[in-house]
């Protein structure tokens, strides 16, 4: 009997330790378990990674070959960055803290609804937060006291919004719950529906999203479908149950099916994906490479400072190679069973977001001056009206004379009214 006993136990304890063993670890856990437990999209994100992100991709942006060898473009492109300066001092001047420097993580739970209602968000940020920030951005909103906490309600919106501890911001699109405000344990549905999300404890990840296709959004697009007959050739794509993304110095897309038809179409979208990945780098380089057969900047309209890049085809050979080196490992399609997975290395993505700070940097300047134009232009336009309206009263208000010189009728009764009125 003793014997028995401790069998069984040492079996509960081995039990206990497997069990436990697969309890999610890591510094999203307290985030996490805050969000609903019937989230279908789950999003943890590591803002201090992304900040550091930004001013990595900042410094690149005005190292680029084109843009180094031309000061006044590397002027434009500066004066730009302080303008976002200024605006994210003026924010952080308002708020007491720095979005980019002072938040570290976050979770975002969705919970879709059906019937068409909407749906439930419930986001979660730590790092250093000010406990006033809420008197100065939401002034004259007194906050109600819900398990020891203040909690606002956003006018308009409904959000509900708190900072536990100092150091945890809350925000729901419902009603402020003690499990939002205080966590715990992260829900077994949530852990059930996104099992890759916690495969790890995510600190190597930037960003990490993983989606559960309830049953009911599989009927719902079924009957969708159903009504519009061109969607029947993506009909095995509906058999997908779960997507994840992973964003880190590798991105990985794995897409979990219903079956093996279903995984078979997948594999095929996700194959053509990585071969546009690789296509699409080419393609950025056969683009530019034609544009420099032309004669670009003798283009009528455009700043000085981008006909002098335009001008300059050794640069700009030199920024593809700076920005897409051929030296780029080729993205690859996994299939385990039902599940396929998508893996290409994240030096991919950078070249095109660097393209796409440059591009922003030159058009946003142009598209302010193109407004500006635009509004001189309707001013002047409705400055000429007003003379014209003015210039046609007075016609009107004139006083109408018959050929022996008498005034008309209509005009002397509406002068004998004036006159009655003074």
């Amino acid at each position: 009997m003793r014997r028995a006993l401790i069998s069984f136990i040492g079996v509960c304890l081995l039990v206990y330790g497997c069990g436990s063993s697969k309890a999610p670890k890591g510094p999203y856990v307290p985030l996490v378990s805050r969000l609903d437990a019937e989230s279908d999209v789950v999003f943890i994100v590591d803002l201090a990674s992304l900040s550091r992100g930004f001013d990595k991709l900042r410094k690149t942006v005005t190292t680029v070959p084109i843009v180094a060898a031309h000061p006044e473009l590397k002027r434009m492109i500066e004066q730009q960055l302080n303008i976002l300066d200024s605006s994210l001092a003026l924010a952080r001047g308002m708020l007491g803290f720095d979005v980019l420097k002072d938040f570290h993580r976050m979770a975002i739970g969705i919970h879709l609804k059906q019937n068409g209602e909407v749906p439930s968000v419930v986001a979660v940020i730590d790092g250093k937060i000010p406990p006033g920030v809420f008197q100065k951005v939401l002034p004259g909103v007194n906050p109600e006291k819900k398990f020891g906490t203040d909690v606002w309600t956003i006018p308009e919106s409904g959000f509900q919004v708190a900072i536990e501890g100092g150091k945890t911001l809350v925000a729901c699109s419902g009603d402020m719950t003690e499990k939002r405000l205080k966590g715990g344990d992260v829900s077994e549905t949530l852990l059930k529906h996104h099992p890759e999300l916690f495969r790890d404890d995510a600190t190597k990840s930037y960003l990490r999203m993983s989606f559960f296709m309830a049953p009911w959004i599989v009927i719902w697009a079924k009957q969708e479908m159903d009504q519009a007959p061109d969607l029947m050739m993506v009909e095995s794509l509906f058999s997908v149950r779960q997507l994840f993304v992973d964003v880190a110095d590798q991105v990985e897309v794995s897409l979990v099916c219903a079956d093996d038809n279903g995984a078979d179409h997948v594999k095929n979208l996700l194959q053509a994906e990585a071969e546009m990945m690789m296509g699409g780098r080419q393609l950025i380089r056969g683009i530019t490479f034609m544009s420099m057969a032309l004669d670009l900047d003798l283009l009528d309209g455009l700043p000085p400072e981008i006909r002098t890049a335009l001008a300059d085809r050794k640069a700009q050979e030199q920024s593809l190679d700076f920005l897409f080196p051929e030296s780029q490992k080729a993205p690859r399609v996994e299939v385990d069973g039902k599940k396929v997975t998508l893996l290409a290395d994240l030096g991919m993505l950078k070249g095109s977001l660097s393209i796409i700070g440059i591009l922003a940097s030159v058009a946003v300047p142009s598209f302010i001056k193109y407004q500006q134009a635009v509004k001189n232009e309707r001013a002047e336009m409705e400055l000429e009206q007003k003379k014209q309206n003015e210039a046609l009263m007075k016609m009107d208000s004139a006083p109408k004379v018959n050929p022996d010189g008498t005034l008309r009728m209509d005009d002397s009764k509406g002068a004998a009214k004036k006159k009655e009125a003074r």
